[in-house]
């Protein structure tokens, strides 16, 4: 009967250094490693903890951006107002001369 064990020359160690995989953001992702004897170091990486920090910051984004968008809104009444006062002031000194 064959053992089920693989050959020690083709396993590979679970405390053997690997290189840090780094996410297009610049963070650092975990390793998670799935061992058994059919499967001898099958390495993972999970981006989850970055995933929701992302998401986080996403919201945060979104919630800047609205008051941006609410203050720019603003900002153009205001200089709608003062144009139409411009024009109005025009509109008096081309009459008076």
């Amino acid at each position: 009967m064959a053992s089920s064990r693989c050959d020690s020359s083709s396993a590979v160690g679970p405390f053997e250094y690997q290189p840090a995989i780094m996410c297009k953001c610049g963070g650092k992702v975990a390793w998670w490693i799935s061992w058994s004897i059919y499967n001898t170091g099958r390495r993972m990486a999970d981006a989850a903890s970055l995933l929701s920090s992302l998401k986080r910051e996403k919201e945060e984004f979104g919630l800047v951006v609205q008051a941006e968008r609410l203050n720019a809104e603003e900002k153009t009444r205001e200089v709608e107002a003062a144009t139409q006062e411009l024009n109005s002031v025009k509109v008096l000194t081309c009459e008076n001369t």
